[in-house]
């Protein structure tokens, strides 16, 4: 397993401002083996003009599915032996892959792994004060999980963002729940520990995070967050 193809899997909508930053990242990548699938999921912004100019993307064009649907989807089409999740708004950083990896060579039989969360050296004021709200209050389940120690440790739970999953068993598992969003990788990596598989997490692959601008967008952000935490207390 020293360099086997990868996936990465971005689902897309309306992220002008920053899809340019995260593909940039993405092709900075020190890692030789992977294919970049980008799932435009119904933008009315300059989202696929800004995806058209870039070679070597595998472009699925949808009507507004929704995240969870726009991954999954990607994955059925994807080529990799292992599936890697990030979002438009991140950047990546140029050993994440190597990163992500390597916590399958210390726990070989994990199913997934994850990585830190950062803010990008450009983040205004308030994303900061956003960034800062959520890692002293450990926003929803280990979205800003900080250890003191480099360890790679086992897991209940990585963030959609900034995970690794074995494309078979994603597959094998349904992957995401597609009416779900957000908590859609809440929600699998619970299926997942609760059928005994392992998830690790590596502090040191790193994503850069863009984070709401503005009180109108954090307040939609934690709607949402809301939202879904009680639909799976509902289920769960």
């Amino acid at each position: 397993m020293d360099t086997p193809l990868i996936s990465i899997i971005i689902p897309a909508k309306n992220a002008e401002s920053t899809i340019r930053k995260c593909v940039n990242s993405i092709f900075h990548l020190d890692y030789p083996s992977y294919e970049l699938i980008i799932i435009d999921d119904g933008s009315t912004d300059n989202t696929a003009k800004i995806i058209s100019e870039y070679k070597d993307i595998k472009t699925i064009t949808t009507g507004g599915i929704g995240p969870s649907r726009a991954r999954n989807t990607a994955a059925k089409e994807a080529k990799g032996e292992f599936i890697a999740f990030t979002d438009a708004d991140c950047v990546v950083d140029v050993n994440w892959l190597n990163e992500l990896l390597f916590g399958f060579k210390i726990i070989p039989d994990a199913a997934a792994c994850g990585g830190s969360q950062e803010l990008p050296q450009d983040a205004s004021d308030f994303e900061k004060n956003v960034f800062i709200f959520m890692k002293k209050t450990g926003f929803i389940t280990d979205y800003m999980r900080k250890i003191d120690k480099n360890d790679i440790v086992e897991v209940n739970h990585n963030p959609s963002c900034n995970a690794i999953y074995r494309k078979d068993v994603f597959l094998k598992e349904n992957g995401f729940l597609e009416n779900l969003w957000p908590g859609e990788d809440v929600e699998l990596d619970y299926r997942l520990r609760k059928k005994k598989y392992k998830l690790v997490f590596n502090p040191k692959a790193i994503v850069y995070h863009y984070r709401p601008k503005n009180t109108e967008e954090f307040s939609k952000m934690m709607f949402r967050y809301g939202k879904a935490q009680g639909f799976l207390v509902r289920k769960y």
